[in-house]
């Protein structure tokens, strides 16, 4: 036994002769070792291929998910580009929109420094005439309040457009959610659009 144990590790072992230089044995080997009888490297399917392509777009686009719903640094945030939330999840992306998560939305909300004369352009689509003109372009947009509300996960803003209405002293009150953000090229955050109503 331990002749046998001091004989194979000498470098002379008989048994070792054989197993490197019988050809038959090494024709064996490299059959076993040949990579189109490997099973792990079979052809793939046409089943396995759509399936190993439709994983990887799946990892793709989850990770793409991941860095857009990253928190929001308001030093990066771009000049020209609209940042959007819309609560239905309809937001669609383009190369001037960015579409918010909901976390997102309300450090926007918080950046927010004020509003845009584009948020006055949807305050007339229920008047006519003159009134609809004197909402979207006249008189002077004061009172304005942006707040965060928790309980409704919304931005909500209000704001009054009060001046002169055909000859007499007039002011109308508003109300809604902000959806639509740009950045100024000093980086000011301000609301440019939303779901925004008269409330008397």
């Amino acid at each position: 036994m331990h002749e046998y144990m001091h004989y194979a590790r000498g470098p002379a072992a008989p048994w070792q002769g054989p197993f490197n230089k019988n050809p038959e044995h090494s024709r064996i080997q490299n059959v076993h070792s040949s990579p189109e009888n490997s099973v792990s490297q079979h052809p793939l399917t046409r089943e396995e291929k759509a399936e190993q392509l439709a994983k990887a777009e799946k990892a793709r686009l989850a990770e793409l998910e991941r860095i857009r719903s990253l928190p929001l640094n308001r030093a990066t945030l771009e000049s020209g580009m609209d940042y959007i939330y819309f609560a239905d999840g309809s937001c669609k992306e383009s190369k001037s929109e960015q579409c918010l998560t909901l976390s997102q939305y309300r450090q926007m909300c918080g950046f927010n420094e004020g509003l845009t004369k584009g948020i006055r352009k949807v305050l007339g689509v229920f008047y006519n005439g003159p009134y609809s003109n004197f909402l979207e372009t006249g008189g002077t947009m004061g009172n304005i309040k942006v707040l965060w509300q928790d309980g409704e996960k919304r931005c909500t803003v209000s704001f009054t457009i009060s001046g002169t209405f055909q000859g007499s002293s007039h002011s109308k009150d508003f109300l809604g959610a902000a959806q639509t953000f740009v950045v100024t090229p000093s980086k000011q955050v301000l609301i440019h659009g939303g779901n925004i109503h008269a409330i008397n």
